[in-house]
């Protein structure tokens, strides 16, 4: 199975301060190296931790399912692309509720960076497209 490497050219770093801002916050930003990816259920978006079980749960800074993430980041995760499948990277995150055992921990992205990202391909296998910094 061949995969194809292509560099992927992004805007500079987005940073979203509405996260960091957020009343919602329970707790200081951290970063976390991981995947993010999209689930079929609330929350779409989620960031697993690399090294963990944990997953993070990926909400708008006010705590909704709706509008998660800023047009800035966006931009900076997708570039006007189609979503890709996988996108591995350095998280700034805000969380949003406790960590507790056994439950997925909510939190908002404030920002992302070190990205690669990594799409499903229908006939040769993952195309992966490392993101050089901004």
């Amino acid at each position: 199975m061949a995969a194809c490497v292509v560099l992927v050219p992004l805007a500079a770093a987005a940073q979203d301060a509405s996260c960091r801002l957020s009343a919602r916050r329970v707790g200081a930003c951290f970063t976390v190296h991981g995947r993010l990816s999209f689930a079929a259920t609330s929350p779409e978006i989620r960031i697993w931790r690399v090294g963990t079980h944990h997953v993070l749960g990926i909400l708008a800074p006010d705590g909704s399912d709706q509008q998660v993430l800023s047009e800035k980041m966006l931009e900076r995760l997708w570039g006007g692309r189609d979503r890709p499948g996988q996108i591995w990277g350095d998280y700034e995150v805000c969380p949003l509720s406790p960590e507790q055992p056994g439950k997925m921990q909510m939190a908002c992205v404030a920002d992302a960076t070190k990205l690669f990202v990594e799409r499903p391909h229908q006939d040769q296998g993952p195309v992966q497209a490392a993101v050089p910094p901004p």
